[in-house]
């Protein structure tokens, strides 16, 4: 090993084996060794140019993402919706109005309904038979007022409908000789039996079937031959029914 080295070359120098001979090295003015790096091994994890532009691409495209949002707030991002490709079978707008239509028509069927409860539904009339309400039997008196006059049997009240099934005249007070019967409705008469016979005192006229009688409606019986002041009487049978509401 050679005992005499040349001339620093500056004043901040060092000198240091480099393990075959000695050698000059810069320092600055700290005292810190200035070495120029040739080549370094780097660790295989070790972040790289490469990775780096990798990194960045991404980062880029969040930065997109931020400015392409309406605004981003604490745990809120709010979008604006420009398009949207709906996949097959989506929901859409006619869908919701055809929907809509068909839960309209159950609303009117509950409504129309009388109650729903659980496990029942309860329609008007439910428990009648055809809406029956009460049995029709009435006779009712009156006086004719003139020769061959009339007498009716009551109305039919409000709220209710009727339907005959058989009418009984008599007059308890003169024979006469024939018996008319009308059914009268809104006022105007229509005869549905008669009978021409020598009645006597009592004797009876019947007619059976059916009739059906509406609010007000009423039977009205001629007796042909009755005097002025006549008590007669004409009867009813059949049964009442209920109006629906």
């Amino acid at each position: 090993m050679p005992d005499v080295l040349g001339s620093p070359p500056s004043p901040r120098t060092a000198l240091f084996w480099n393990g075959t001979a000695w050698q000059w090295a810069l320092v600055d003015a700290a005292g810190h060794v200035q070495v120029d790096t040739l080549s370094t091994v780097m660790d295989v994890l070790a972040a790289t140019a490469a990775n780096q532009a990798t990194m960045i691409t991404a980062l880029e495209l969040i930065d997109d993402l931020r400015n392409a949002l309406d605004s981003v707030g604490t745990d809120e991002l709010d979008v604006n919706v420009e398009a949207s490709v709906l996949p097959t079978g989506a929901a859409t707008a006619a869908h919701q109005v055809t929907q809509n239509t068909a839960l309209q028509l159950i609303d009117n069927l509950v409504t129309a309904l009388q109650s729903v409860a659980t496990d029942r539904l309860i329609v008007r009339g439910e428990d009648q038979l055809e809406s029956y309400h009460s049995v029709l039997a009435v006779t009712n008196t009156t006086v004719i007022s003139g020769a061959s006059g009339f007498c009716i049997s009551i109305a039919i009240p409000a709220g209710r409908i009727a339907v005959v099934t058989a009418v009984v005249a008599l007059n308890t007070v003169s024979p006469v000789t024939r018996m008319i019967m009308y059914q009268n409705h809104d006022g105007a008469n229509s005869r549905f039996h008669e009978e021409i016979k020598a009645f006597a005192i009592l004797d009876q006229c019947s007619w059976s079937g059916m009739l059906w009688l509406d609010e007000a409606d009423y039977i009205l019986v001629e007796f042909i031959g009755g005097l002025v002041g006549d008590n007669c009487q004409v009867a009813i049978l059949g049964k009442y029914f209920t109006l629906e509401v």
